[in-house]
This record gives structure tokens, sequence and C-alpha cells, in this order.
């Protein structure tokens, strides 16, 4: 998110690499490393976001399209969305309290956090259950304070960059 790129390019959070090996196809095309990253995130142009609301059977199913346009790959960009370190430094009122608490987020993986939004503070588990690096991932909630909630991030490379597209589909 441009939250995220933001909060890299200023130094607020040292990148933290996995502590164990990834499989050769799941590592990172671009190493990471805080020159690395403060260079792929320097680049946010520009972003929107369109939140809507269609009818599924009886029941309303609200979604949301962000759409961010990046000056960095669409490799750096998927691998900074799935990292622990970048989430948290960009949502302070945010910890990981479950699952994985660091490094990437690979196909399987969970991680539980614990929030305060709003003065109201919840727990979410999220897991991946789709990867196809470098274009796209999902997370699912699995338990937390939503009837469903679905979020598809998609890159895609453009002539400067990436765009990066998230789509959430949740219920109350």
């Amino acid at each position: 998110s441009r939250a995220q790129a933001r909060i890299l390019a200023e130094g607020v959070v040292e990148p933290v690499l996995a502590p164990d090996r990834l499989p050769a196809d799941l590592l990172p095309v671009i190493p990471f490393s805080r020159e690395s990253i403060r260079a792929g995130s320097q680049g946010i142009n520009d972003f929107t976001a369109v939140i809507s609301c269609c009818s599924v059977g009886r029941r309303d199913v609200p979604h949301i399209n962000l759409v961010t346009d990046i000056d960095a790959s669409p490799q750096a960009c998927f691998d900074a969305s799935r990292d622990v370190a970048v989430h948290l430094a960009s949502s302070p009122s945010e910890r990981v309290v479950g699952g994985v608490r660091e490094g990437l987020l690979n196909l399987d993986d969970t991680v539980t956090w614990r929030a305060r939004h709003f003065g109201i503070a919840w727990r979410m588990t999220s897991k991946i259950v789709d990867l196809q690096r470098p274009h796209r991932f999902v997370d699912e909630m699995q338990r937390g304070p939503f009837g469903h909630w679905h979020h598809e991030h998609i890159f895609e490379a453009t002539d400067r960059g990436t765009r990066m597209i998230d789509r959430v589909d949740y219920a109350s």
C-alpha cells in the first residue's frame, strides 16, 4: 500500500529476512535490504479506491477495489506485500500474536493479527490460500471479526513499473 511504501522510504522499519531457507521458486528476485526496498518504494505514483456493493443472493456483499501505480517491479511489490515487517510498519496499531511472525508469507501460511481500530480491539487469523509469484496472491480470514474476508492482491507490469490492485470482498 501507499502507507507501507512511504514507511519504508522514510526508514521507519528495518526489513526482516525469513529465518529459514525458502525453496528457490519462492525466493525474492530482488534481495531484501534497506536500499533495495527504498529503491522499490520511492515511486508511488497514484492510487484510486472504489468501495461498492453488489447483491449475492439475499445479502449485499461489500467490495473494496484499490489501485496503486508504483515505480517498482512487480517482483519487488509482490515480495514487499507479503513481508510481515512491512505490514507491521504501515499499521502501528497491529501486532502479530500467532502464526508467521516475520519474513515473507507463503502459500498455506497463517498469521494472527491483534489490532485496535476506531477504539475496538480485535483478532484476525488470515491464511494465504493462493500464490502465483509474482502476479497474485490471496489471503482469507480463517477466524476473526468478519463473517467473510477475501483479499486478492494483483500485480501487473506497466510501462512505469507496477499496477497493484487490491480487491477485498467481505461481510459482517
